[in-house]
């Protein structure tokens, strides 16, 4: 029977780094299959200093959050998707790229209604992500869990329809046909994914494949 294995990270996590080196040298996969598409694979490959993203402003928004986050955890924002990447090819293992290309996905955010953005800025409601009592532990998957990870996505859902869709659904039907592709050629796979795609993908591989894929998750630890 063909196997998957899902290992939700951080995008700045050390302990998510630490999860995804030590599983593809003890799994030993065929395929490792990261979150990522040709040209910020590319980008993160690079020795050289990402420059400040320009495309729109959302995306400088989510940068520069992401970068200081990054700072207060330690580790570099993608970290674990280029671990990933050299982890397994070090090991000999091929590596799959199976996200949508970012263009398309900035292209859809270009969309999204200006109230939309308005009413999450301003609404009351937050989610309770608790980001600075889990880096006072020492790491952002601390302040999360399967359980959250599906409330906080709900929430999203509910306060940026727009934009779940085109960050979150439409991507995780995007990833799960490309690990369909692999799996056709191949038996065990392991798939290095943002924490916030879990849920979906392991919906959608479920309802695909019934019983006849076995699907596990790694949860950093």
């Amino acid at each position: 029977m063909k196997r998957i294995y899902l290992i939700p990270v951080a995008h700045i996590s050390k302990i998510s780094v630490k999860t995804v080196n030590e599983s593809i040298i003890q799994i030993s996969p065929q395929v490792v299959c990261v979150e990522l598409c040709y040209s910020r694979f590319r980008g993160l490959m690079s020795n050289k200093k990402r420059l400040i993203p320009t495309l729109n402003p959302l995306h400088l928004i989510l940068y520069y959050f992401q970068q200081m986050i990054g700072m207060a955890a330690k580790a570099e924002p993608g970290e674990e998707m280029k671990a990933a990447a050299v982890t397994a090819y070090n090991n000999k293992i091929k590596v799959a790229l199976i996200d949508m290309p970012i263009q398309y996905i900035m292209k859809g955010l270009s969309n999204v209604p200006l109230s939309e953005w308005l009413t999450a800025l301003f609404k009351k409601e937050k989610v309770e992500f608790e980001i600075s009592k889990a880096l006072e532990k020492g790491d952002v998957m601390y302040a999360l869990s399967p359980e959250k990870i599906e409330m906080i996505i709900e929430k999203f859902r509910l306060v940026l329809p727009n934009v779940h869709k085109i960050m979150i659904e439409d991507r995780n039907i995007y990833m799960v046909k490309n690990i369909e592709k692999i799996l056709e050629n191949h038996d065990t796979i392991i798939c290095v994914i943002g924490a916030g795609h879990l849920p979906g993908m392991w919906k959608l591989l479920k309802q695909t494949y019934k019983n006849n894929l076995m699907v596990d998750i790694i949860w950093p630890n």
